[in-house]
């Protein structure tokens, strides 16, 4: 899942990094071969250093998969080791 994605785009911090502080992934059903799969995220909260999120996986409105992750902000990304620039 690309939760950090959605966390980057709703808070405008492009020019940082989000680093896994936590993930936990809850499969729930199996989907089938050749459905659409579709995956939506939602920032709950953030704070000064962390944000907190939650994915969900569905097909055919039934839920497949569910996500929640931790993830730090990092100060900006020249601290990280994979710089892309």
């Amino acid at each position: 899942m690309q939760m950090p994605l959605v966390a980057i785009l709703e808070n405008d911090i492009r020019d940082r990094f989000l680093l896994t502080v936590s993930l936990s992934l809850d499969f729930l059903a199996p989907a089938t071969v050749g459905a659409w799969v579709e995956g939506r995220a939602t920032v709950l909260r953030t704070t000064k250093s962390l944000v907190f999120i939650q994915g969900l996986v569905s097909s055919s409105n039934v839920l497949l998969m569910r996500g929640s992750g931790v993830y730090k902000i990092a100060e900006n990304s020249r601290n990280c080791l994979f710089d892309p620039a």
